[in-house]
């Protein structure tokens, strides 16, 4: 995931200069069952809670890579090392979560509306220290139909494509970033 493709292509002259959207941004979302009741409201009040946390394994996955490095950014890390349950992916914090063995999962989320049925948000990652992971597209250098190509980029841009992108559970990022 992320901007590394579209880099590459740039490094390489195959994206036409001045092309590049970047069109969603993927952020970290505290989850709990529907059912729990007394759910965090943020990030930050998991220090002073009891809840144990599942998070996926920062040595095999983007979202535990990611996880890690919120955590770390909220000095968090080390408060909540020993309540901790590390699931093996996204799918595993999830669930962790749905069988009790946790009681809130931290993973992407466009993951958590895939269960959106099943858990809640209760907290998007702050971007106080940490960057949600960047999507971009651009249009190739040699596209046979650039008007079309420009006009999809445009498109990508408006609030009725910003709305299908936030109901799938990403952001869009903000004029300018």
């Amino acid at each position: 995931g992320g901007d590394e493709l579209i880099t590459r292509l740039e490094q390489r002259y195959y994206v036409l200069p001045g092309t590049r959207r970047t069109y969603l941004e993927v952020p970290l979302v505290l989850v709990v069952p529907d059912a729990l009741v007394e759910a965090p409201t943020s990030f930050e009040t998991l220090e002073s809670s009891t809840l144990r946390i599942a998070v996926a394994d920062p040595e095999r996955t983007q979202t535990g890579k990611a996880t890690q490095g919120l955590l770390q950014s909220l000095g968090l890390l080390e408060p909540l090392k020993d309540r901790m349950d590390v699931a093996s992916d996204a799918r595993g914090v999830l669930d962790h979560v749905l069988s009790g063995r946790a009681d809130a999962g931290i993973i992407f989320g466009s993951d958590a509306v895939k269960e959106q049925r099943r858990v809640r948000v209760t907290a998007v990652a702050p971007k106080k220290g940490y960057r949600p992971v960047a999507h971009s597209m651009a249009m190739e250098r040699y596209c046979p139909n650039r008007t079309l190509c420009q006009e999809f980029l445009t498109f990508i841009q408006t609030p009725a494509a910003k709305g299908v992108l936030k109901r799938l559970g990403f952001e869009t990022p903000e004029a300018g970033e």
